[in-house]
């Protein structure tokens, strides 16, 4: 999710819990009332295509950061060199400026959580022992001492391991997965990019789940950020397929499609949004009502009651304005004619102004006409055929 949610709580708890045996303190998560996200539809577009910018963005920059630690710091970091790849890798994550995570990446909604750290069950159970241990309650370290040294117990951690997960209570779930969806639907305009955002989340426990909770939870600061790239990976896959999904619904119209299949590509789409509109108005006496399904394309107006006349809609500059022409009877009279029209729309509404410059014809006389008529545009809740 933006604001690399998952890894600040993870590495840095999970190194002091397990390193310099201080009690693992768990930051209070933001929690929300219940959200309803509703389907991404294409005024959502711009908006997932943002959210694709930033994971496309955050991966690089956790590629390279991974990259550096690694080198910087061995594959496999003594305790005083872990201690200072954490720090590092801490200070890459929680700070702003130049060479951070986040710099240049706008500022998090007030009342949207900044950050949605993956915390899997076992980090509390970690915590619950090194606060009682005494009472024998949540899970040990796994670890015991050999010639004066502390090595991992491969067994016990095993057996650790197995016996929550028959009971139903994965180690690498999340702990709180209620508190965890809420913060992540907050966090999202519509229920695409809040599945995007989750699927960033199920990687990381897929990667505890591969590894076991206490590998994952050990790990060096480099395959912290090396977990980050994967997540933001699948999360820009998923947002790319989500703006796949949207390209395809009836209201969207593709000015330009994706130059290929990568999410990325997906950064060059272009579209406008289609809006139906119901119409009426009146031209001088005469009625007319009609659909309009898009205004970029040709309609028609007919006329209500005993007159017979249709007006024959063409658009052009993006449907903003047009040409038309009209032909009918009523009241005895003939009616053909034609002029120019603009269109005005508004968040909830609209108007077509009529600008005519035809005649009408009665009893064989010529007569000017040089009206003008005012349509109300009412918006459809599905656009129309």
């Amino acid at each position: 999710m933006r604001a690399f949610p998952s890894i600040l709580s993870a590495f840095s708890r999970g190194f002091r819990c397990i390193f310099l045996g201080l009690t693992v303190l768990l930051a209070p998560f933001f929690v929300p009332a219940a959200v309803a996200l509703e389907e991404c539809k294409c005024e959502d577009l711009a908006a997932i295509q943002t959210e694709l910018a930033i994971a496309l963005l955050l991966k690089q920059r956790f590629e390279i950061k991974a990259r550096q630690l690694a080198e910087k710091y061995g594959e496999n970091p003594n305790l005083s060199q872990s201690e200072q790849a954490f720090r590092e890798f801490e200070a890459f994550v929680k700070g702003e400026g130049e060479g951070s995570a986040g710099h240049g990446l706008r500022p998090v909604a007030a009342d949207a959580p900044s950050r949605v750290p993956f915390t899997p069950r076992g980090a509390k159970q970690r915590e619950i022992f090194e606060n009682n241990q005494k009472a024998g309650i949540g899970i040990p370290s796994g670890r015991r001492w050999v010639d004066d040294r502390s090595v991992v117990n491969h067994e016990e951690r095993r057996r650790i391991e197995q016996e929550w997960k028959r009971a139903g209570k994965d180690l690498c779930s999340p702990e709180d997965p209620g508190k965890m969806e809420g913060n992540i639907n907050a966090g999202a305009k519509c229920a695409g990019i809040a599945r995007a955002f989750a699927i960033h989340e199920a990687t990381h426990a897929k990667t505890c789940t591969d590894m076991g909770f206490y590998a994952f939870w050990e790990r060096p600061a480099h395959l912290f950020a090396a977990d980050e790239v994967k997540a933001y990976t699948a999360q820009a896959a998923a947002l790319g397929a989500e703006i796949q999904r949207v390209m395809a619904q009836k209201r969207t119209k593709v000015r330009r499609g994706p130059s290929g299949a990568c999410p990325e590509c997906y950064l060059e789409v272009q579209a406008t949004c289609i809006k139906s509109y119901e119409v009426s108005g009146k031209v001088q006496a005469i009625e007319l009502t009609g659909r309009i399904c898009d205004i970029e394309r040709a309609f028609t107006l007919r006329s209500v009651g005993m007159s017979k006349v249709n007006f024959q809609m063409t658009p052009w500059d993006g449907g903003t304005r047009g040409a038309y022409t009209y032909q009918g009877t009523g009241g005895g009279a003939r009616f053909v004619g034609d002029g120019r029209y603009t269109i005005v729309i508004g968040e909830n509404d609209g108007r077509i102004t009529l600008f005519s410059d035809g005649e009408a014809h009665v009893i064989g006389r010529k007569v000017k006409d040089t009206g003008m008529g005012t349509f109300k545009l009412t918006p459809l809740q599905e656009t129309c055929e």
